[in-house]
């Protein structure tokens, strides 16, 4: 790719930044990134905007180079500006620094001359990149990277490893946001060995010992609608402080209603998670069938504070205001989506 060739030429020292949330995309396009330019002889660094859980460290420190990464805020590196500044995998300025434990005082990116932002997210970013490498039809960045950046001949057996992972991560292990270039590729990335089976047990078979709690309380606080076809998680801040959850636990129990149980319901098509963390936060998150939902779940959500992030399928934002009306509020906007009307109004 001769723009990224032409950037890269210029610049001796390298700063990447992987987005939050965590995941096998963020990580590992990161990983095969780094690992390509110091192959070009680039001094680089790779940074996760996260301190690192040990429930984390269980489930992605099997990844080649990991411990390479550096975990941790990235706002006091980023205040030393040193060659060019690569953000991975995100659209917003609060995902590329912990502003889970202090959002205040954002890092400003201007003052790195060169910003090259890779990503393939559907929603328009906010402007945080001088260069931009897009691909919303991509299955996920890694994607991107292998297809467009790396060359075939540099993909060995740990970087298969990464991607693999990468791909199965973002694509539910190929049962959503796939295309036939993403199979394509991770055919090449099975021929050069890639470890499928500690992928496959990590992305689905490796609970904690809480996992049937968990799935007890998303069973005791489910909603099906069937009018909606749509099935809703709505706890409130008193009763999630009651459980008195981990950070492990939380993410756990959100995934385990939004990839596991809710979308193995036979004849609802949408499942929304509505979690107000702290009294007035609400964290929405929200999956759709790949056959039958046919409503753009970012595109609809922005009418209830959503920044319209995500995919077609599968979005998560945070947003201000009262749970009983939000989930009024994305109830009537699911009933006005699913009323016939010409595709130009929709």
């Amino acid at each position: 790719m001769k723009a990224f060739d032409s950037l890269i030429s210029k610049s001796n020292a390298i700063l990447i930044i992987a987005s939050r949330p965590l995941d096998f995309d963020s990580l590992g396009s990161g990983l095969i990134l780094k690992k390509y330019l110091e192959s070009l002889g680039k001094k680089v660094k790779l940074v996760y905007p996260e301190t690192l859980t040990g429930y984390s460290r269980e489930v992605y420190g099997f990844l080649p180079f990991f411990k390479e990464i550096i975990f941790g805020d990235s706002r006091e590196i980023l205040k030393h500006p040193d060659g060019l500044l690569i953000l991975l995998d995100g659209t917003s300025l609060v995902q590329f620094y912990d502003a889970f434990q202090d959002p205040s005082n954002p890092p400003d990116f201007k003052i790195w001359p060169e910003r090259l932002r890779i990503d393939h997210h559907l929603q328009k970013p906010e402007k945080l990149e001088t260069r931009l490498i897009r691909d919303p039809q991509a299955s996920s960045t890694t994607e991107i990277i292998l297809h467009r950046i790396i060359p075939p001949g540099f993909i060995n057996q740990q970087i298969a490893t990464i991607g693999y992972a990468a791909l199965a991560g973002d694509t539910g292990n190929f049962c959503w946001n796939f295309t036939a270039s993403t199979l394509k590729l991770a055919s090449v990335l099975v021929a050069k060995d890639a470890d499928k089976l500690t992928i496959i047990n990590r992305l689905f078979y490796f609970k904690s010992a809480n996992y049937f709690k968990l799935v007890k309380l998303v069973i005791d606080n489910v909603e099906f609608d069937p009018k909606l076809k749509t099935v809703f998680l709505t706890i409130p801040y008193r009763k999630l402080k009651t459980w008195n959850l981990s950070e492990e636990d939380y993410r756990e129990m959100r995934l385990t209603f939004l990839e596991e149980l809710g979308r193995k319901v036979r004849g609802f098509d949408r499942y929304v998670a509505l979690l107000e963390k702290d009294p007035g936060h609400i964290h929405v998150s929200a999956r759709g069938n790949n056959l039958n939902n046919k409503i753009n779940l970012p595109k609809m959500f922005m009418e209830v504070g959503g920044n319209g992030g995500g995919h077609f399928n599968a979005l998560g934002f945070e947003v201000e205001g009262n749970l009983g009306e939000v989930k009024a509020r994305v109830k009537k906007l699911i009933g006005e989506y699913l009323l016939p009307k010409p595709q130009s109004l929709r």
